[in-house]
């Protein structure tokens, strides 16, 4: 990847600027330490094109020339090709890769260089790593994986890649003619009639995926048949890796089998795809069906019946001590005029039209989420509903016991609700984010034709654009982002650090 120009270098600003942060806010006082360089300067670009690295150190946007376009990435502008798109950066931004069209050939460019052509290219990917960039590609008719330019065997069918957490494997669901099999790090699997999505264990040790041959079903386990069952939905590995879960039939009969035993008691009906297990692995929990109402299992005892359990929505504390889930249920008196509210700990709670699925803090004590009622929005924790809102995002939280947070909107301004205190309200606010220790919680907030970084309520520096809204934790009290100044007809880009400081 090409180096920013020499400017990258130039220190615009050496000195400093002190900012502190008005007060009455959670968190305290921050006292900021903000320096500025100039990282590059540009005449005018095309905004809307504008990309940015997750490291924030390369730029890139795409240019118009003479109706075609071309790449240019921290100045260096690419070839000239009839359309360019889909820019991709590696997670650690050190690499990436786009789709370039020449007529009617498709090609991807891997840092700087074009790979083969295709009649069309599909689901550019970069491992978790970074040290492998992908693609699927299609030629004669078939598709075929492409990894760091080079193409692997055809198939009718690629489904896109899935990788371990650390990138080091990497597995891929294919279709022959009628048949399908899985390519396990690189080498291909039994051709079976049907294959699930293959998973990875959290270690990245093991792997599994669900296969069909005539009438009998398996769970592959690292390329080894489990028992021939029939099964209800997709295998799921514990945290700690030493157990896979699904749901099987035997007889007239349900059951959740781990590591290929069968738990006691069987039931009548296993809703597909609920089984999870609780953080430390200990505990298991999914959705079962008996005579037209549902109820939860947890740790094989089964809760109070409901009319339906919410997919998706149980949920396990971080201790594990604790569960919730959404339900929904039909108006006695009413007909067809249904509710939904959340259980937590067998406690049944206030009824909304809507709710979202409920999530735990991350120190376990407390139950948050979002619900619907007469078309507002309401965040509830621990059983109370605070605000009538447009809009009310998601609560998001910090390390154990430090912040839980949500976006909401009255009228036309947004603001964030911190451990249930109030911030001051802005046109926009992008997504929250926590330091790894939990003194310090940020977001940018736009106002006007202003956006800056606001941490623990104390706003910083304004500009006129935050490039990609990405502002990094380079370390324990210092983040790092890129600015967008105009000066004239041209464009400079900043890079900017700041240290904070908690006053006491």
């Amino acid at each position: 990847m090409t180096k920013m120009c020499k400017v990258f270098n130039l220190i615009l600003c050496a000195g400093v600027l002190i900012i502190a942060g008005c007060g009455g806010q959670p968190g305290g006082n921050v006292e900021r330490t903000l320096t500025k360089t100039l990282q590059t300067e540009l005449t005018a670009i095309p905004m809307e094109t504008l990309s940015i690295s997750p490291d924030n150190k390369t730029i890139a946007y795409i240019l118009s020339v003479e109706g075609k376009q071309q790449m240019v990435i921290n100045e260096k502008k690419g070839k000239v090709y009839d359309e360019v798109g889909w820019l991709t950066f590696s997670p650690d931004g050190k690499r990436y890769m786009y789709g370039a069209l020449k007529g009617k050939t498709w090609y991807v460019v891997i840092d700087g260089k074009r790979s083969a052509g295709y009649k069309s290219v599909a689901a550019l990917k970069f491992s978790p790593n970074g040290k492998k960039a992908l693609f699927v590609g299609e030629t004669q008719g078939k598709e075929c994986l492409v990894i760091n330019g080079k193409a692997g065997p055809l198939y009718q069918k690629v489904l896109p890649p899935v990788f371990s957490k650390d990138g080091k494997r990497m597995a891929y669901a294919a279709q022959i003619g009628d048949k399908m099999r899985v390519v396990m790090d690189g080498k291909p699997g039994v051709l079976y009639n049907e294959v699930g999505i293959p998973i990875f264990s959290p270690d990245g040790r093991q792997y599994a995926y669900r296969a069909e041959k005539g009438s009998k079903q398996y769970v592959i386990r690292n390329g080894k048949k489990e028992k021939n069952y029939g099964l209800i939905g997709e295998p799921v590995f514990s945290p700690d890796s030493t157990k896979l879960a699904y749901a099987v039939v035997i007889g007239a009969e349900e059951y959740v089998a781990v590591n290929g035993e069968e738990y006691e008691p069987g039931f009548s009906v296993i809703i597909k795809d609920s089984v999870i297990f609780s953080p430390d692995s200990q505990r298991i929990a999914f959705i079962i069906k008996e005579k037209k109402k549902q109820a939860v299992v947890v740790d094989q005892i089964p809760g109070k019946m409901y009319g339906e359990i919410l997919p998706k929505t149980i949920v396990f504390s971080a201790d594990c001590k604790r569960v919730a889930y959404g339900v929904k249920q039909e108006n006695p008196k009413v007909k067809n005029q249904f509710f939904q509210y959340v259980v937590t700990d067998g406690v049944l709670g206030k009824l909304f039209d809507v709710i979202e699925p409920p999530a735990f803090s991350t120190d376990s004590r407390h139950c948050i989420y979002t619900a619907e009622i007469e078309k507002k929005m309401v965040v509830v924790t621990d059983g109370k509903s605070s605000g009538k809102y447009s809009i009310a995002k998601k609560p998001v939280f910090g390390p154990p016991g430090t912040w839980y947070a949500y976006r909401a909107k009255k009228g036309a301004k947004l603001f964030v609700v911190a451990n249930g205190k109030t911030h001051p309200a802005y046109d926009d606010i992008w997504p929250i984010t926590f330091s790894e220790d939990g003194k310090y919680m940020l977001y940018v907030a736009t106002l006007g034709d202003d956006r800056f970084v606001v941490v623990n309520g104390n706003e910083g520096e304004k500009f006129y654009n935050i490039v990609g809204g990405n502002v990094r934790f380079t370390g324990p009290d210092q983040i790092q982002y890129v600015t967008l100044t105009r000066a004239d007809e041209k464009v400079q880009f900043h890079s900017v650090k700041e240290t904070l400081k908690l006053e006491k």
